[in-house]
């Protein structure tokens, strides 16, 4: 069911494509939270970034991902005990550009594949959200001058695996919200 053939009447018949975009990025930046609270420190912003691009506009897309990244650090300094010290300080604003940087991979890659199928599409944007993520934050870490020790396989493997999850996870709400007639369908950031 599109956008375009909501039933009359019903609770969000009157909302526009602009409100049903505004209500993704909001459950986007809810989801964020709700990851971050259960998650810390492997929120997904590979994933989030990545459902990001694929489905706003560019300018909703570095919204929902800053907001995400904003609702991360209120969590963490507010009810998750952050220490408030300069390396911490440093790895927040380390995370909030390394998520931005993951967005504009996923934004590349989803932009090169345009004309491919949408699932091609999403997983190339993906991944490549994900190994911006990663590298930008190795290189935090580098400059930052500790946190290398994050970087192992294992932690890695756990992060990813967090963030496919996390990845499928929004990837069939936004389809059932599709269909629902939710949210308009996407005028994704690389189109």
């Amino acid at each position: 069911m599109s956008v375009s053939s909501l039933p009359s009447g019903g609770a969000l018949a009157g909302l526009s494509a602009r409100s049903r975009s505004l209500l993704w990025l909001g459950f986007i930046t809810l989801a964020g939270a709700a990851f971050s609270l259960v998650l810390a420190c492997a929120t997904p912003f590979a994933a989030l970034a990545a459902i990001a691009a694929l489905n706003l506009s560019r300018r909703d897309a570095v919204l929902a991902v800053v907001l995400a990244w904003a609702v991360n650090q209120a969590i963490g300094f507010g009810l998750l005990s952050y220490p408030h010290d300069a390396s911490t300080y440093a790895w927040g604003g380390a995370i909030g550009i390394s998520a931005l940087l993951s967005l504009a991979g996923a934004v590349a890659a989803a932009g090169l594949l345009a004309r491919r199928h949408a699932l091609v599409r999403g997983l190339a944007g993906f991944v490549a959200a994900f190994v911006v993520w990663q590298l930008a934050l190795y290189a935090s870490a580098l400059a930052i001058g500790n946190g290398e020790g994050a970087f192992s396989a294992a932690i890695v493997g756990y992060v990813l695996q967090m963030n496919v999850l996390a990845l499928a996870i929004l990837a069939v709400v936004h389809q059932a919200a599709i269909s629902l007639g939710l949210v308009a369908r996407p005028v994704p950031a690389f189109a």
